[in-house]
């Protein structure tokens, strides 16, 4: 098995947490242009974050891995604790 670099494993990590937040937000009815606001990202920056997830760029620095995982976090929690229980699967 290859081993991964930093910078591969935080990609993959955001790639993962951005699959779980764009299906929390599909459940909750929050269109893309939405999630944009809901993580607190301007349009240019959300545009480079969208190119990066469908491989057309490199992961953009701002915000930091850290404070996006943070804002990604955040957002789904809000979002998911908004749903009734039932609907939570």
């Amino acid at each position: 098995m290859e081993s991964m670099s930093l910078a591969q494993v935080a990609d993959q990590l955001i790639q993962l947490q951005f699959a779980m937040f764009e299906t929390i937000c599909a459940e909750a009815g929050v269109t893309i242009e939405d999630q944009a606001r809901t993580l607190r990202l301007p349009p240019d920056v959300w545009r480079r974050w969208r190119q990066f997830l469908t491989g057309a760029g490199t992961r953009p620095t701002v915000p930091s891995v850290s404070d996006l995982l943070l804002r990604i976090g955040s957002a789904s929690f809000e979002l998911t604790a908004r749903e009734p229980r039932s609907a939570i699967v």
